[in-house]
């Protein structure tokens, strides 16, 4: 449990490297949303709950993510082919993965 806790925050992370808020360094941004979790997300005997880390990925990581450049970007030039509602079926389903 406590390994998929963290494969969830590592993955959010990494797609947050290249879509930091304009003006802070990705550096600061990435090592203050991670305290955050794991300071929040801290259970007596090391036992994670996993809808408290859910929400916490949801609330403090998400909202710094960019879905629709980094969808656009793993899509590539097809992407410009793509009609809206395609698009927006792209980006919920990579929303979903985080």
């Amino acid at each position: 449990m406590k390994r998929a806790v963290l494969g969830t925050v590592a993955i959010a992370l990494i797609m947050l490297m290249s879509f930091a808020r304009a003006g802070d360094r990705p550096e600061a941004v990435i090592s203050q949303m991670t305290e955050r979790v794991l300071a929040e997300a801290a259970q007596p005997g090391g036992q994670a709950d996993a809808a408290k880390i859910r929400n916490l990925v949801e609330t403090v990581i998400l909202p710094n993510v960019d879905f629709q450049a980094m969808t656009s970007r793993a899509v590539g030039l097809k992407w410009r082919s793509a009609t809206e509602e395609q698009r927006s079926q792209l980006m919920a389903a990579f929303s979903r993965c985080s």
